[in-house]
């Protein structure tokens, strides 16, 4: 039995669907205003394919006509010289292969760099496409590619059938998408879209992922460019020029990256305006440049985005009436008080000590760790402590790999940590939380969690995709664990809320049942109880103690003197660096060093007080 919001989307896109195929014959367009709603139609293809780079996986791409010239130019010169490639679905076909071949000649070297220079490196391909075909003799030159004036070719579809097959193609790269961002594959898109370092700690490769993303983005950008030509029927430098990439981007941030629908609608309009509107093509760049400025800053997820802006703005609301409600401060929402049970997670199976040995590393002059030693056992929960500034983060950065050491080893059980990226030390069953929860503010809790529950699923990328049976019972199970994971810490009640609507006290909780949900052999916790309130702390110490009973080796690092000393079976504090004391908590308390780096003096009685 299909569910209601499963129904109610497919009729959504149904309504929109009829409406796209009706819309021509409700403004009585002519022959050449089809021509016209078919080249938005190609653009609009293209806008599906930068939305999975961009507004999926995150990745600033600007060159999305590049893609589109390629997929246009191959089509167009198959198309002339062998006439088993004039129909549609065979051009399509065949400059969806192309533009992703290309599509990988460009990413490859590309995605070695980031950001505003990746930006600018897919801009300047977008340049350099219209350039180079205007010089090659076999694209036409500047004359382009004209299927015109071949015989063999016949325009069929054509007219109104032509651009209903259009919205047909349209509304299967839309599911082509959809497919995509709600697959594993898709939720590791997420994770990288909201943090490079997010994605590496749940085990994702971010380099290959990018790749592939931009390889499934080559396929709607090289199909649009098929679709122009053969409904246009000419191809030249000046039809793939810069500003095709230009209003392809600007229509999806009006619109709304990272959403089904905003990419197209924004598009759609964007193009409407420069073709219909005869008056407007002399003042579009003042005017599309002020709109795209204006819904940057004012509306920065779009038309169709902010209304997932609108819904997080409620939830906090409610959030807030609940717990005024219950008399707990504003904007928490309180966890459960149940004490966690980890009866489904047996950690002793495959528990393995964290052993760091004589560990360095220095930035330029400053030396952040100095031979560092320490033993982290399976079962046992070791808190690393000291002053901001004395390492603790950096220890466990390189633990994770995000730095390189200057000397030294790390070693989990028999495999050896240090040289690995981020993304294999988390495979290898290191798991970590952050000093700043990093999460994907868009997505619901449970799916923050899903994304490390998909570390153990079996079943590959592929098919995932194609939702083959076992990859449909692989996504049940990644679900079970992080529903299981959230229920461990509390926040069962919370699982289909926005994480962008959880305060900061919850969404560190968010993030320690992402963790869990990776089954790790060992879990870093980065000062999880900073902001917590006295329930949430109490939460956090009782699911600290349980994993640990479960047989995991945790290495806490906190502020919190009272939770360290509750919780912690070993204590290394340091200082500037370097290891000053080691031991139990009642051990440490009263080391003289100890006292003096956190009290800044001598005292007659020089201990901690511990905890009553």
């Amino acid at each position: 039995m299909i569910s209601r919001p499963i129904a109610r989307r497919a009729l959504m896109a149904a309504g929109w669907v009829v409406l796209g195929l009706a819309l021509p014959r409700l403004v009585g367009a002519g022959s050449l205003q089809i021509s016209q709603f078919n080249f938005i139609l190609s653009l609009v293809m293209v806008a599906v394919g930068l939305n999975i780079v961009w507004g999926y996986a995150g990745q600033l791409f600007l060159g999305p006509g590049a893609l589109f010239a390629v997929g246009g130019y191959a089509a167009g010169v198959l198309a002339e010289h062998h006439t088993t490639m004039q129909s549609l679905p065979v051009m399509c076909l065949s400059a969806a292969v192309v533009a992703v071949v290309i599509g990988a000649v460009m990413a490859i070297p590309s995605l070695r760099v980031g950001g505003f220079y990746l930006g600018l490196v897919t801009l300047f391909l977008a340049f350099a496409a219209p350039i180079v075909a205007a010089r090659l003799t076999v694209l036409g030159s500047y004359a382009g590619v004209s299927l015109v004036s071949i015989d063999s070719f016949h325009q069929r579809p054509s007219g109104f059938a032509l651009y209903e097959s259009g919205v047909v193609l349209v509304a299967l790269l839309v599911g082509y998408s959809w497919v995509i961002v709600n697959s594993r594959l898709g939720r590791r898109f997420t994770a990288m879209r909201a943090s490079d370092d997010l994605a590496q700690a749940v085990g994702v490769s971010t380099y290959w992922t990018k790749v592939i993303a931009f390889l499934l983005a080559a396929v709607p950008c090289g199909m649009g460019g098929a679709f122009y030509v053969f409904s246009q029927q000419i191809v030249s430098p000046g039809s793939v020029s810069p500003t095709v990439s230009l209003y392809v981007f600007g229509g999806v941030v009006i619109g709304g990256a990272g959403t089904i629908l905003g990419p197209i609608l924004g598009t759609a309009l964007v193009l409407a305006a420069n073709q219909f509107l005869g008056g407007f093509t002399k003042y579009e760049g003042i005017v599309f440049g002020g709109v795209v400025i204006a819904m940057a800053a004012g509306m920065p997820s779009g038309l169709v985005g902010s209304t997932g802006r609108v819904k997080v703005w409620w939830l906090r609301r409610r959030h807030r009436d609940v717990a005024t409600r219950r008399g707990l401060p504003a904007a928490v929402a309180p966890p459960k008080q149940d004490p966690p049970e980890f009866g489904r997670a047996d950690y002793t199976v495959n528990a393995r000590p964290l052993v760091v040995k004589v560990v360095s590393r220095a930035f330029g002059g400053v030396r952040a760790v100095v031979d560092v030693s320490l033993v982290v056992e399976p079962g046992q929960v070791h808190a690393l402590v000291g002053p901001n500034g004395s390492g603790k983060t950096t220890l466990l950065n390189l633990i994770c790999g995000f730095y390189r050491l200057d000397r030294g080893e790390i070693w989990l059980g028999s495999e050896r940590l240090d040289g690995h990226r981020v993304s294999e030390v988390t495979r290898m069953g290191v798991a970590r939380t952050f000093q700043t929860p990093k999460l994907s503010l868009s997505d619901t809790a449970l799916g923050n969690v899903v994304v490390g529950a998909d570390r153990c699923s079996e079943g590959s990328l592929l098919g995932s995709e194609v939702r083959g049976r076992g990859s449909r019972e692989a996504d049940r199970g990644a679900v079970e664990r992080a529903e299981q994971a959230l229920d461990n810490v509390g926040l069962s009640h919370l699982s289909g809320t926005v994480a962008a609507g959880l305060s900061h006290s919850t969404q560190r909780l968010l993030e320690i049942a992402r963790a869990v949900a990776l089954e790790p052999r060992l879990l870093l916790l980065d000062e999880p109880a900073a902001g917590l309130s006295v329930a949430e702390a109490n939460v956090l110490k009782d699911l600290v103690r349980a994993l640990a009973q479960a047989g995991l080796g945790v290495l806490l690092v906190e502020h919190n003197l009272p939770v360290v000393f509750d919780v912690a079976d070993q204590v290394t504090v340091l200082h500037q660096g370097e290891v000053i004391a080691s031991g139990s908590p009642a051990e440490v308390s009263t080391d003289p060093d100890v006292v003096r780096v956190y009290l800044g003096r001598r005292r007659r009685d020089e201990r901690l007080v511990l905890p009553t």
